[in-house]
């Protein structure tokens, strides 16, 4: 009995020490990550406007970060956009007039507006363009394709007259242009998208779908489950420190069990939302031949890592044969840059296209992706700037232009594609002349 009772004592001894032990690395880990991350939660404050989606609210700081690479304080300019003023007319007649416009490679909320590429461009252009000043307006939000971004141009960009209009295009920009892929991702009904899309006629010709004014009525799940874990979980994420990093860290070693703690797994979350559009006749063709999930299972990582499960409607357009959805969402993109050109010609401006490196970095031997891009580019007469054969000729590893959790631009990577783009124009100074000298 003596030896039971003690025994019992060595155990209770030990868990209280263990406990002890755990309670003072928490505080610990608490105390020296309160120290060294300035704050803790993302807080983008946006605003809906009609006809083109959700902005950040004008004149509002934003808070950002990953809680590994970047912790950014950025206010929104007057028109909603994570970027400088962009340039007026005349303030800004007599310089070379640029329109960056793209998606969260351009909004980069990972960096400084000093550090973004826009600016990076204004800083470089009098050495490089032999004294002529660039003035250089950006365009971009986050998971919005060349179709949503229309009118970026119509309401924004198009008011200062610029010379020279730049789609960055990224990886994910097919299925961004497709509202069928992207409800799969995003979790919106494609009948009653929050911003213009495309969509096919009767007669099989392919038309602007605007925004519908009842979108949020017609939302698939995107709600964490109220069980108890996921609870405490959200508890623990909104307060401690400590807990949302080693949160984030878990994220990447076993994002299936951080899924299980956040009570939302947006890799079954996806296949259940293919499957309900699957069941309706519009959409029943289109998604044969794709699940919902990733083909390779060991590429679903946390969105912390390089995008993970929601990149899943990103994968097909690699495969040498596409499902119909996909087939569609490159037609609509041909579509998109239909209307851009169609609007660079009608305002005098130079259409060009910046594709990033993201759409090689990773892929296949046959690098279809960015193949596909380029055919639907060069077939209506639009350069393409290849970031990744500029990064790979000027001694750079393309993987460096990218934060190492985050497959957005770095500082670095702001800097070489300004860099890429002033060598651009110096080699083509016609697209810096004046509007009034141009052809159609």
């Amino acid at each position: 009995m003596g030896r039971f009772l003690s025994g019992a004592r060595d155990a209770a001894l030990s868990l209280a020490v263990t406990a002890g032990l755990v309670a003072l690395l928490a505080l610990g880990g608490e105390a020296y990550f309160r120290a060294v991350h300035p704050f803790l939660l993302n807080t983008d404050r946006l605003a809906y406007v009609p006809g083109l989606g959700f902005l950040y609210a004008p004149d509002t700081e934003n808070l950002f970060t990953n809680q590994l690479d970047y912790w950014t304080r950025q206010r929104a300019n007057a028109a909603g956009f994570l970027a400088a003023a962009p340039p007026t007319l005349p303030a800004d007649a007599d310089a070379c007039r640029i329109a960056l416009i793209g998606d969260s490679f351009v909004e980069a909320v990972q960096v400084p507006i000093s550090e973004k590429v826009q600016t990076r461009m204004e800083e470089g252009a009098p050495a490089r363009l032999g004294g002529r000043r660039l003035a250089v307006g950006a365009f971009g939000f986050q998971a919005t394709g060349q179709l949503n971004q229309l009118p970026f141009y119509d309401l924004y960009a198009r008011n200062y007259r610029p010379n020279v209009v730049v789609l960055v295009f990224v990886m994910n920009d097919f299925a961004n242009n497709s509202a069928l892929l992207e409800a799969i991702r995003s979790g919106f009904d494609p009948a009653f998208p929050a911003r213009p899309y495309a969509r096919r006629t009767a007669a099989g010709a392919i038309e602007i779908l605007p925004p519908h004014p009842d979108w949020a009525a017609h939302l698939f799940n995107s709600t964490p489950s109220g069980a108890f874990l996921p609870r405490v979980h959200m508890w623990l994420r909104t307060h401690s420190y400590f807990y949302t990093w080693a949160f984030t860290k878990l994220s990447l070693l076993a994002p299936r069990t951080a899924a299980a703690l956040y009570g939302f797994d947006l890799y079954e979350e996806q296949a259940k939302r293919r499957d309900a559009l699957a069941a309706r006749p519009d959409y029943a063709n289109l998604l044969k031949g794709f699940s919902g999930h990733a083909a390779d299972p060991k590429a679903v990582a946390s969105v912390a890592v390089r995008g993970g499960a929601a990149l899943a409607v990103d994968e097909p357009f690699s495969w040498p044969v596409l499902p119909g959805a996909f087939e569609e969402a490159l037609a609509f993109t041909g579509f998109a840059l239909d209307q851009f050109l169609a609007r660079a010609q009608r305002d005098g401006a130079h259409l060009l296209i910046l594709a990033t490196e993201s759409l090689r970095l990773g892929e296949p031997p046959d690098e279809l992706r960015f193949k596909r891009l380029k055919s639907l580019a060069d077939a209506r007469g639009i350069p393409v700037l290849d970031l990744y054969e500029y990064l790979r000729a000027h001694g750079h590893d393309p993987r460096a232009a990218s934060f190492p959790h985050d497959m957005h631009w770095s500082a670095a990577g702001h800097a070489w594609a300004a860099q890429a783009l002033l060598d651009y124009i110096a080699a083509h100074p016609a697209l810096c002349a004046p509007l009034a000298e141009k052809g159609s």
